[in-house]
């Protein structure tokens, strides 16, 4: 199926972003953003044994997609000697992107671990590296026009001289970046039936990790068992892909071409060839867009100091 819910939500979320990049006839690429860790540190680095520091973890929604609580969560990971309290954490509320427009700043939040040293003899030290690492789903959108040229218009049109109007396309800010290209670009048919190819590249631009949309385990409400916290091995580097404004006009031959994706070293690319099923007598832009919904976690580290006394 090339139309499915979460696809309407990303193509009506994508109407009120601010545009992150659109170049006509070159594939389009931006640089990541999404929920980012904007400070991890303790009130105390230093810690004697049976003395309590307090460890605070605050992320910001830098991107351009709401991230919606339920879908993910906070992890404190390396503190077991430290006699935590809770160290899993849920979002408090979906976390909304800044709206410049209207001036309204990213949401954020703020999340604190009371931390008690642990026991050590009297004049040893051991340093711990604590990580905070932070789940979370997203959707990264891509919203273009591809434009089809019967021959005899593009031929009058470069025996004027005139430069043929190229694809155009729009993307949203996310970890996971999107480059659309078209071959042929533009597109020019004699009649029905003709195809060309559209080729989707998707980077890892941030330092996290991808896995499988809505595929975080666990999340309990005490937040106590971090065994349980966790994503499925066969879930990691998976992005799932959903297509808009084929399957009348424009048809994907093969709708396999866009299963399956896995980011690998990075990058994974998927090539699809369309089919024009209808004729075109005059130029025409054809709608369609392209989303790509994954998980994500990001980590940073803190280094504590345990003290024996």
């Amino acid at each position: 199926m090339f139309f499915d819910s979460k696809a309407k939500l990303a193509m009506l979320i994508l109407g009120a972003v601010i545009v992150a990049g659109c170049l006509g006839g070159q594939p389009t690429i931006i640089s990541g953003n999404g929920l980012e860790i904007t400070n991890f540190t303790a009130s105390q680095a230093q810690v004697y044994s049976g003395s309590k520091t307090q460890v605070s973890l605050g992320i910001e929604n830098q991107g351009q997609q709401i991230v919606t609580v339920g879908n993910g969560g906070i992890l404190l990971i390396g503190a077991d000697d430290w006699t935590p309290g809770n160290i899993v954490r849920k979002f408090d509320k979906n976390l909304r992107p800044a709206d410049p427009l209207r001036n309204i700043p990213a949401d954020m939040q703020i999340e604190t671990w009371t931390l008690t040293g642990p026991t050590l003899p009297r004049g040893q030290s051991r340093i711990y590296t604590l990580t905070g690492r932070v789940y979370y789903d997203y959707v990264t959108t891509a919203f273009g026009q591809i434009i089809v040229y019967p021959q005899s218009e593009a031929t009058a049109a470069q025996n004027r001289g005139e430069t043929l109007e190229k694809s155009s396309w729009s993307v949203t800010n996310g970890p996971v970046s999107m480059a659309v290209t078209v071959a042929p670009d533009p597109v020019v048919v004699s009649g029905p039936g003709e195809t060309f190819t559209l080729q989707i590249t998707f980077t890892n631009t941030e330092k996290g990790v991808v896995y499988r949309y809505n595929n975080v385990t666990g999340i309990n409400a005490d937040g106590t068992d971090t065994s349980k916290f966790s994503i499925p091995e066969d879930a990691l580097n998976d992005i799932i892909v959903g297509l808009t404004g084929f399957g009348t006009d424009l048809v994907i031959i093969d709708p396999t071409c866009y299963e399956n994706v896995e980011i690998v070293g990075n990058t994974a690319s998927i090539i699809c060839d369309v089919n024009v099923t209808s004729g075109v007598n005059v130029k025409k832009p054809f709608s369609v867009g392209v989303n790509a919904s994954y998980g994500y976690y990001i980590d940073q580290q803190l280094s504590l100091t345990a003290l024996g006394k």
